[in-house]
């Protein structure tokens, strides 16, 4: 029977997916937290997530194989994204007013009036 450090000698698969997988977990439980509006909560799970970022950023680029792996990493950095987003509204709630007032109406270019 093989120990759980021989099988990451083995294939850098498990070590590598897992860290991604913890990280999208860890994003999940942040989003949770700030929903449920406990900041201090969301800190102490970024805290322990940054460990993992570092992690992940040690092990390169290749720490997870091409194929099907790379694709599911992929994935997870989409979902990663996308719940930070999500608390970072949340967070700043400003920003989404910012976001309204900065962003072009549609049907108005701009454009019309403007000489060339």
């Amino acid at each position: 029977m093989s120990s759980p450090a021989d099988s990451s000698r083995q294939s850098p698969l498990p070590d590598g997916l897992a860290r991604y997988r913890a990280l999208e977990a860890a994003c999940r439980e942040m989003l949770e937290a700030a929903t449920s509006d406990d900041w201090d909560e969301v800190e102490r799970i970024e805290r322990s997530a940054r460990a993992l970022i570092e992690a992940i950023r040690e092990a390169g680029p290749d720490a997870v194989p091409a194929g099907a792996a790379r694709r599911e990493k992929f994935g997870l950095l989409r979902s990663i994204v996308q719940l930070d987003g999500r608390i970072r509204q949340l967070a700043q709630p400003w920003q989404r007013d910012l976001d309204a007032l900065l962003s072009p109406r549609i049907g108005n270019t701009g454009a019309r009036g403007r000489r060339a």
